[in-house]
């Protein structure tokens, strides 16, 4: 189910950040998206093989791509949150300037 959730998340993020006038931070976001997409999948993979056949290197990679997974997610999360609260309040002040 995990595999699925990836793409997911990373299309809905996308989609917020194409929304953006921005075009430097929508780049930025657009890498980190990737990267954090990336990081899951590379913790999920080693997690799996680590379970398999267990080795002392897998559960560092594991370990930092879980956290560096969480940090990406999370700066992504709360980056496509304000870049909508930011368009919503351009909209708004645009509907406001045209009715008043």
């Amino acid at each position: 189910m995990d595999l699925v959730f990836i793409p997911a998340y990373s299309f809905l993020m996308i989609c917020i950040v194409s929304l953006s006038d921005n075009r430097i931070w929508g780049r930025v976001l657009l890498c980190t998206i990737i990267l954090g997409a990336l990081f899951d999948y590379l913790e999920d993979f080693s997690f799996a093989r680590y379970l398999i056949i267990y080795n002392d290197h897998l559960p560092y990679v594991t370990a930092c791509s879980t956290t560096l997974k969480c940090r990406l997610l999370a700066f992504n999360g709360i980056a496509c949150l304000w870049m909508l609260i930011q368009g919503g309040i351009k909209e708004t002040r645009a509907y406001t300037n045209k009715s008043g």
